[in-house]
């Protein structure tokens, strides 16, 4: 927990304000030149399930309201038709990217907030990437299972299932 805390100190220090920690995207992330600054979606549901954890064991508030920022990031990255989010922020990038473990931690800032437009995302979006079914590619099913109890036992503790109908 020592080491969590350290490392806390410098996710909030340099947490911007759209939640995100932006920095200089990478080539692949963002081809325009100079490129974005920004971020993208699978950088920050890392970062937020690390959080979820360190939430998880200590409740700190700090650390709750640090995630939260983060989800309100992933919903301004959210594709409508899609149902699901764009992969980077750059102003160029309309593709979308939704796997299984983005889900983690927006369910359980979910579960903490009740926030309506989060738990719309989460019946429409999660429920189109279950419809995809699972990879039967190793690294692609270990990330789909890895954070299914996690998300599982959020959505049952926040009141929100796949495919519900809107509210």
């Amino acid at each position: 927990l020592n080491a969590g805390k350290i490392i806390l100190e410098r996710v909030l220090e340099r947490q911007t304000v759209d939640g995100a920690w932006q920095r200089r995207m990478a080539p692949g992330e963002c081809n325009c030149d100079p490129s974005c600054r920004g971020n993208s979606v699978f950088c920050v549901a890392i970062m937020m399930t690390g959080l979820r954890m360190l939430h998880q064991e200590t409740g700190d508030a700090q650390t709750l309201e640090s995630l939260v920022k983060a989800g309100d990031f992933m919903k301004a990255m959210w594709i409508e038709e899609a149902k699901g989010f764009r992969y980077t922020s750059c102003r160029r990038d309309n593709n979308d990217w939704s796997k299984t473990f983005l889900w983690d931690a927006l369910v359980y800032i979910h579960r903490h907030t009740r926030d309506p437009e989060l738990g719309r995302y989460i019946r429409l979006g999660l429920a189109a990437s279950l419809a995809q079914g699972f990879s039967d590619h190793g690294k692609l099913i270990t990330q789909q299972t890895r954070a299914m109890p996690y998300i599982l036992y959020d959505m049952e503790r926040g009141g929100v299932k796949p495919g519900m109908k809107e509210e």
